[in-house]
């Protein structure tokens, strides 16, 4: 699926950006900078949603005066969960009407949850080319991978008659979590507030599009940037 070669892409992307970075390094205006990043990310996914607070750190380097190759690499500090319940499968016959299928089937409580173990962000800054501007607006265009790993357990809450929970669990199997490549295009806005010549906050959002297929997978970062320039 083109879902899941697109966190390949993210190396790919950093080694073509920085292999034009090599012109701009080799002059003396170039500069970079270092940011703890804190926030959140909100999920919008078919397994789950909500919001979750993210930890992380990022670096840019200077191309142009007006455009910053960035990296960054985050991890959520807990997990993203959704619970519902209803039935996932019934004992009635073959080809029976709906209410017998209904009177048949088995209730369950459904458990998903999903644990970010980290994302690498990889893109580039547009923004002004005047440095003294206490306040710069700045646009994000790039590539963003997420490790994650799913799980879904099952809890039988209503067997039907003459069903035994031995039965339902051969149809309906435990499954261990699954590690996972999910990741898409991203792109985002924000803006850099100057404190000091070299300190700055950046209050910034991002979102990730993951929807390719039939799989929806997205997710909108907020954070704020404590960013040391050098």
């Amino acid at each position: 699926m083109a879902l899941r070669r697109v966190p390949g892409l993210v190396p790919c992307l950093g080694a073509v950006l920085l292999a034009a970075a090599e012109p701009a390094a080799a002059q003396h205006r170039a500069r970079g900078s270092v940011s703890l990043v804190s926030g959140a990310i909100t999920a919008s996914a078919d397994l789950v949603d909500g919001t979750v607070p993210t930890v992380g750190i990022a670096a840019t380097w200077q191309l142009e005066p007006w455009i910053d190759l960035e990296g960054e690499f985050a991890t959520a500090t807990s997990p993203f969960r959704r619970e519902y319940t209803g039935w996932l499968t019934s004992f009635a016959p073959l080809g029976s009407p709906r209410d017998v299928v209904e009177a048949n089937a088995v209730i369950t409580r459904t458990f998903n949850e999903r644990k970010t173990d980290w994302l690498f962000s990889i893109g580039v800054l547009l923004h002004s080319s005047r440095p003294e501007l206490r306040v710069r607006p700045q646009l994000y265009l790039g590539l963003t991978g997420h490790q994650v790993h799913d799980h879904t357990r099952l809890e039988h809450l209503v067997l039907p008659p003459g069903v035994t929970l031995e039965e339902v669990k051969r149809r309906l199997p435990a499954q261990p979590p699954r590690p996972r490549n999910l990741g898409g295009l991203t792109a985002g806005a924000g803006v850099a507030i100057g404190l000091t010549a070299r300190l700055a906050i950046v209050p910034d959002v991002r979102y990730d599009y993951g929807s390719i297929g039939d799989e929806i997978n997205n997710a909108l970062r907020s954070t704020v940037r404590v960013r040391w320039q050098f």
